[in-house]
């Protein structure tokens, strides 16, 4: 009796020992740092977001994002584990995949840290999105607020009455001592019966923004106005 409960024992911690080898084990993806390394940045202290017009996406090495033509400095793109953590919190309802799969994105600039936070500078696109933002991070690492630098989503201009179209805006921002000062400009186009463009309308607003001890960003509008003539886009 003694020799059958024993091998009844035996018999019962082998099966089980079976069953839980034998389970799926649920992947465990690798912990990012608390504190973002300086080495994902190839700027230090970015003065306004001037520099992105001369980025360089090189087409022979994946479109990956170079300061300029010359392609001596090479910005450090997300990974997927990156875009999940500083991306998902702020990108509102739009789809936890396509986010990690299509989105873009790079790390520009790391900023002195302010009322303990520490403001990074990160830009991203997908499909009609193209924008440079700057995002607070706790202690922990952890995203708590985000403020537009330049650009955003736009998928093209927007018909405004018979005759009058709405631009995608113009954002520029400047960063100083923890204050980012940034003025948007939303341009109307008119057309004439005979299709010759008339003087644009111009909305020119100002805003000043700073960061507070919570971790957020207090925005205030500064100013503004608006004006015609006929608009030069500095692509152009």
């Amino acid at each position: 009796m003694k020799k059958f409960i024993s091998a009844l024992s035996l018999f019962t911690v082998i099966f089980f020992s079976f069953l839980s080898c034998s389970q799926p084990q649920e992947k465990k993806t690798a912990s990012l740092p608390p504190v973002i390394p300086d080495s994902l940045f190839r700027m230090k202290n970015m003065p306004n977001t001037m520099p992105m017009f001369n980025f360089w996406y090189d087409p022979d090495d994946n479109y990956s994002c170079y300061q300029d033509s010359t392609k001596k400095i090479k910005f450090v793109r997300l990974d997927s584990a990156q875009k999940e953590k500083y991306l998902l919190p702020v990108m509102g309802d739009v789809d936890k995949h396509y986010v990690i799969s299509y989105v873009d994105a790079y790390f520009i600039s790391k900023q002195d840290t302010m009322n303990g936070f520490t403001p990074i500078i990160i830009k991203a696109s997908g499909d009609d999105y193209d924008e440079m933002m700057m995002l607070l991070l706790d202690k922990k690492g952890n995203v708590a607020s985000k403020l537009s630098l330049s650009g955003g989503e736009c998928g093209g201009p927007d018909e405004i009455g018979d005759s009058l179209m709405l631009n995608c805006p113009y954002l520029f921002s400047t960063m100083k001592n923890g204050e980012v000062d940034s003025y948007v400009l939303h341009v109307y186009d008119r057309e004439s019966k005979d299709n010759i463009t008339r003087p644009s309308i111009i909305d020119s607003v100002t805003f000043i923004s700073k960061i507070t001890g919570d971790g957020k960003f207090e925005t205030k509008k500064k100013d503004s106005t608006r004006y015609e003539r006929v608009y030069k886009w500095q692509n152009d």
